[in-house]
Formats: structure tokens, sequence, C-alpha cells
């Protein structure tokens, strides 16, 4: 499944391979071209689906879900992001740097 978004200075391309069966739909569906286009960011969920077929990630973000108290009504995720390559570590910095700016409405920063 691919969900394009187009914005105003680039374009966002969202891939769900839940339900892939076999690490080559991805190509198989035409979506090799959407990972080349330069002027795009996509966003994969469940890239192991792919198996080893896929590009490496410019960042990988793992999503864990925190247990939550008899007391709590919201549910939590801690966010886990690793970068790979000069542009994700420029990137990630700039998070880092805009997260620790001030208190984001539903974001804390932890450290690693």
């Amino acid at each position: 499944m691919l969900e394009p978004y187009e914005l105003l200075s680039f374009r966002i391309y969202h891939f769900d391979f839940y339900r892939f069966s076999s690490q080559n739909e991805w190509r198989e569906a035409g979506f090799d071209e959407a990972l080349s286009d330069s002027g795009g960011v996509c966003l994969i969920e469940w890239p192991e689906m792919a198996g080893a077929t896929l590009p490496s990630p410019d960042l990988r973000i793992t999503l864990e879900h925190l247990e939550q108290r008899d007391d709590e009504s919201t549910t939590q995720r801690l966010a886990h992001i690793q970068a790979q390559g000069h542009w994700a570590h420029l990137w990630l910095n700039q998070l880092h740097l805009f997260l620790r700016s001030g208190p984001q409405e539903g974001v804390s920063l932890r450290p690693a």
C-alpha cells in the first residue's frame, strides 16, 4: 500500500509493507520509483517484510509502547531514532535542538 502526500517543498510517500507475502513485492508494485525520488521522503512501516531488498534507510525510527498504569488514560510511545549518513545526522541534530528549545506539546526528550 502506498499513500503519497504532496507538500509545498517535497513529497512524502508512506508505505505499509505489513501484508506483503514476498520480499520483492514492493518492487513488483512499482515502489522502487518512489524510493528513488530525490525530492521525496519515504516512510516505510514494516520494512522487515521486504527483507534485505530495500536500500539502507537514512533514519530508522522504532516505536516502543510503554506500559500504561491503571491511573493513566493516554497511551505513551517511546521513539528510538537512529541516523545513518551525513544528512540524517544533521537532521537529527536539528530535531534535538528543537526539542531542547522548550516544551513541545505531547513530546518529552529522554537521553539515550
